[in-house]
């Protein structure tokens, strides 16, 4: 009888809905090129300083005279600190015909008004992991109403221009809720599933079905951006292993004690909506007595008080210290080099030990 088992390894992270980057530093980046917004209008207009008229208008007023508008929002997150700009613009307009009470003749007339709102704001998160966020910074609105006005020939009796910018600072928060484990949760349910109804398929042909199903819940239903890192492992009794995906990289220590790397070449699922063309199968073996270790970045990506990650060297170096225990006291050494190396835990660690037998 022949042994078959398959590993999952994956890990998620949450964006805005908008456009997304990732810079090799670090900065997330969130672009939402357009979205949408109501407000209505109250208040007084002053004249000449001198005379207020209360002036109220709607949303639906707002809408009817509305003749163009822009939004933008970016922000760049790195860490717990960020940063957000944000702009928006309004042009209202209306065409008034108006019988002057003095000489009883026609004006006509259109008015408009440009409203232009822009914020920036420094961005930090209270706690790591709560995505509780801090928000102080600036915001700038300018008015600028006009009015051109004609006479009963089509003569020119007036224009009226005229602008005024108010800088105020601002401040608040921001709460996103983590969706994540969300996510998780279905892709292990996916990968269940795909694997029980094709139990002999490569990891090759299994995510490609997987991503196919995430890309059309994260995207399409959800309609998050979130995006998902995984690696699916085929393992067989002889020690032959069959790999996909892109994950953490694993590591094998021999039996000799030499370290090998399994290195990863596929692509992020539930990024883009076929991932076929990038999604190869690798192969690699273990013979009696050599380790396998599997984790995610939860481990590596761990910091300490300075900021100094944890590492993919220093768990080389705990494996190889103590390669000749059982597996579950290697796993635990592992777990314990981290959480003693860890200032503050920001991320869920997962770890998978496994040797091959002598007999195999």
């Amino acid at each position: 009888m022949l042994s078959v088992a398959c590993v999952l390894l994956v890990s998620g992270a949450f964006a805005p809905r908008s456009a997304f980057a990732q810079t090799e530093e670090g900065w997330q980046v969130d672009l939402a090129p357009l979205y949408f917004w109501a407000a209505t209008t109250d208040g007084n207009l002053a004249i000449n300083g001198t005379r207020n008229i209360p002036v109220y208008m709607d949303f639906a007023d707002t809408k009817s005279k509305l003749a163009g508008a822009f939004a933008l929002h970016v922000e760049a997150l790195n860490g717990r600190w960020g940063v957000l700009g944000d702009v928006n613009f309004v042009r209202l307009s209306s065409d008034a015909d108006y019988t002057t009470p003095i000489v009883g003749a026609p004006i006509a007339g259109t008015l408009k008004l440009d409203q232009l709102i822009f914020n920036a704001a420094l961005m930090y998160e209270v706690k790591p992991g709560t995505k509780f966020l801090v928000v102080g910074g600036i915001r700038t609105m300018s008015m600028s109403p006009s009015a051109h006005f004609t006479g009963p020939v089509g003569g020119q009796l007036a224009d009226i221009d005229v602008n005024k910018t108010v800088v105020a600072g601002v401040g608040g928060f921001v709460y996103r809720p983590k969706l994540a484990n969300r996510v998780m949760l279905m892709t292990q349910a996916v990968v269940a599933a795909v694997g029980r109804a094709r139990p002999h398929a490569s990891p090759a042909d299994l995510l490609p079905l997987v991503n196919d199903v995430l890309y059309e819940n994260v995207r399409g239903r959800l309609r998050i951006r979130d995006f998902v890192t995984c690696s699916l492992l085929r393992y067989r009794a002889d020690g032959s292993i069959t790999y996909a995906g892109a994950h953490e990289i694993a590591l094998i220590v021999r039996a000799t004690g030499a370290p090998e790397l399994l290195p990863v070449s596929g692509t992020w699922l539930a990024q883009r909506p076929d991932v076929r063309d990038v999604t190869v199968d690798s192969h690699a073996h273990l013979g009696p007595g050599d380790l396998l270790v599997l984790y995610t970045d939860g481990l590596t990506e761990a910091r300490d008080a300075t900021g100094e990650q944890f590492g993919f060297d220093r768990l080389v170096d705990t494996v190889l210290a103590a390669r000749d225990a059982p597996v579950t006291d290697v796993c635990t050494a592992i777990l314990d080099a981290a959480a003693a190396w860890t200032a503050v835990q920001e991320d869920d660690r997962t770890v998978v030990v496994a040797r091959q037998s002598q007999g195999a």
